[in-house]
Parts: structure tokens; sequence; C-alpha cells
């Protein structure tokens, strides 16, 4: 046997860290991409949204009026993919179309008016999104209904099976795991 003597190992430097960038301010992020600031942007929308109300005033009035209950609804809906303003808005636009169309054959403030003092445009429309209210309250009933009554089904069907092998191959087939019966030979 040859003796050795111990190899003294070195430990490597230690590795410093580099000093993280100052952060920007959001406007000084905003304007290195190229992007303008949300401040702006949202005055441009705003700007835009006004001159289209005032040049479509009939159909303002008719989306506005008509879209009180999608409003509340996009408000109050917390889920990140927002089912409850989907389902409300969705039943809601479809109460208010038929008045758009009308609306939009005779494109007159006065011919707003007159559609918004009829009850029945009230009803149609607020009533399709209280429709839209009650399909996503009743929704996850009626799934776990519908996966009850498949499960329910599903162990019916099994249970058959198991009595036709039951009948055809005898008891011993019908052993659980573990049991003595279920062992083999």
């Amino acid at each position: 046997m040859v003796y050795r003597p111990p190899v003294k190992l070195k430990a490597p430097p230690p590795r410093k860290k580099p000093a993280p960038p100052p952060e920007p301010t959001v406007v000084v992020k905003a304007r290195r991409r190229g992007k303008r600031t949300p401040i702006l942007g949202n005055l441009i929308y705003a700007a835009l949204i006004i001159s289209m109300l005032f040049g479509m005033l009939p159909t303002a009035l008719i989306l506005v009026v008509g879209g009180l209950p999608t409003l509340v609804a996009v408000v109050v809906d917390r889920h990140p993919r927002h089912y409850l303003a989907r389902c409300v808005g969705f039943l809601n636009l479809a109460g208010v179309a038929p008045y758009l169309v009308k609306i939009w054959m005779h494109h007159t403030t006065i011919a707003a008016v007159e559609m918004l003092t009829n009850p029945f445009a009230w009803l149609v429309m607020y009533g399709a999104a209280a429709a839209g209210w009650i399909i996503y309250l009743s929704a996850p009933s009626i799934a776990w209904l519908q996966v009850e009554l498949t499960g329910a089904h599903r162990v019916k069907v099994l249970k058959n099976r198991q009595r036709q092998l039951i009948q055809e191959w005898g008891e011993d087939v019908a052993g659980t795991f573990g049991s003595p019966h279920a062992a083999g030979p």
C-alpha cells in the first residue's frame, strides 16, 4: 500500500450578486416600450365614447338604459373569467337587439324615447337579463344533478353486469380484492 498525503481543496471565491437596476417609474417604462401612458389612453377612449354618444344618441340611449343589468353584473362579478357578466351580458344584449334594429330603421331621439316609454320593451330587455341571472345561478345545480344521475346510472349498469358475470362464472367472481375468495389456487 502506498501512502498518499491528503489533498487540500480550495473553496471557490464567493460570487458577487450584481446590484439590481433602479426601478423606473411607470411613465418611464411606458415611454421605453413606445407605448402611451394609461391616462392618455383612457382619455382617448373617453373622448371616442362621448363623441359616438352624441353621434348615435338614439342607439346610445337604448344601449345605456337596456344594458344596466349588464353593468350591474360586471360590477358584482368577482370571478377572473367573468362568467356572470358573460351570461347576463349576452342575454341582455339579445333582449336589447330587437329594439336596436327598430331604432336603426327610424334613427331619431324621439323614436328612442317612445321605445323606452313602452313597458313591454323594458320587460323584454330586463327579462332577458333576468334569464341570464337565472341560468348563472341554476347552472351549478343542474351540472351537479347531471353528474349524480350519470353516476347512479353507471352504478346500476355495473351491478347488472356483475350479476350476469356471477350467473355465468359463479360466486367466486364476486370476491373483493384481498378476500380469501379472490386469491388464486
